[in-house]
């Protein structure tokens, strides 16, 4: 049971970075704070590859009410290998941890660069 807990919440983590505060900020989209911990509400829950739905998906939760935590924020002063790159969203991997990071808020990535 501890083994799918951490699991559920490492494959949460990875989507995303976390952050080294807890300081609460607002999801631009949502409004809702960041972090915070949900629960998945359905039998099951993908986990895309990317920020859209048109992504890949590489996990399938398959546990109601399996621990989350929503984050949006990668870690100050991380180097990481930068991956794909969408019009908004770049992909990193950053010592073994895979994720998600808006282009905006990385350095060393022009806006308008594409990265398949």
């Amino acid at each position: 049971m501890a083994g799918i807990f951490r699991l559920g919440l490492w494959a949460a983590l990875c989507l995303v970075f976390a952050t080294a505060s807890w300081a609460e900020t607002r999801g631009d989209v949502t409004n809702l704070p960041l972090p915070r911990f949900v629960s998945l509400k359905a039998g099951e829950g993908n986990v895309r590859r990317g920020p859209s739905l048109s992504h890949r998906i590489d996990w399938v939760f398959k546990r109601r009410d399996m621990p989350l935590v929503v984050t949006a924020y990668a870690e100050a002063g991380v180097v990481a290998r930068l991956g794909d790159c969408t019009l908004d969203w770049c992909r990193l991997n950053a010592d073994g941890r895979r994720g998600w990071v808006t282009k905006a808020a990385l350095w060393g990535v022009a806006p308008a660069e594409i990265r398949e």
